[in-house]
């Protein structure tokens, strides 16, 4: 199973991670795997690339851990812009994996602030 877990710090989505395989299918074929993973792409790259948050990404070596931490130090466009992302795919996530319950939780996690 894959267990993704979105954090969010006052209500503002602040990091995602996904771990486990799926085991809907083999590996090339997983439409679960293929959705995270794209999911995932894409809230790296509207927030690297798109907000220019440079927020490292982890991936472990067997392939099976993906993690995004935002930076502290980001601008409050940076941090709308991120935040739009990480909470559009929780949504898109959540609605279309519904069906697929058996092969991944989707959580929703709140981080105390750290002030």
């Amino acid at each position: 199973m894959t267990k993704i877990v979105f954090t969010t710090e006052r209500g503002k989505f602040v990091a995602v991670r996904a771990d486990g395989h799926s085991g809907y299918a083999e590996a090339g074929a997983d439409i679960v795997c293929a959705a995270v993973s794209t999911a995932f792409g894409i809230i790296e790259c509207a927030i690297n690339d798109v907000a220019k948050a440079n927020a490292p990404v982890a991936c472990a070596k067997n392939g099976a851990a993906l993690s995004l931490v935002l930076p502290r130090t980001l601008s409050e466009n940076q941090r709308v812009i991120c935040d739009s992302a990480m909470r559009a795919a929780y949504l898109w996530l959540s609605e279309n994996m519904r069906q697929y319950g058996a092969y991944v939780q989707i959580t929703l996690s709140e981080r105390r602030p750290t002030e």
